[in-house]
């Protein structure tokens, strides 16, 4: 597990501190470093994340 701080809030306690696994035998659970309640899936989490950098990031233009 890797301890990070995320742009979002548990909703029990409100820390923005999370577990995430990072090892393939571990659970796939975000977990909130503070109280450990579950926040959501993995793969939850990297598909909001990669999703919102893509509506961050503005577009590539390609050289002629």
């Amino acid at each position: 597990m890797i301890c990070v701080t995320l742009d979002m809030q548990c909703s029990l306690c409100g820390s923005d501190r999370f577990h995430l696994p990072t090892q393939p035998g571990e659970s796939p659970h975000v977990r909130c470093a503070n109280c450990t309640a579950v926040k959501c899936q993995t793969l939850a989490l990297e598909s909001t994340l990669m999703a919102s950098r893509r509506e961050q990031t503005p577009p590539r233009h390609r050289a002629a």
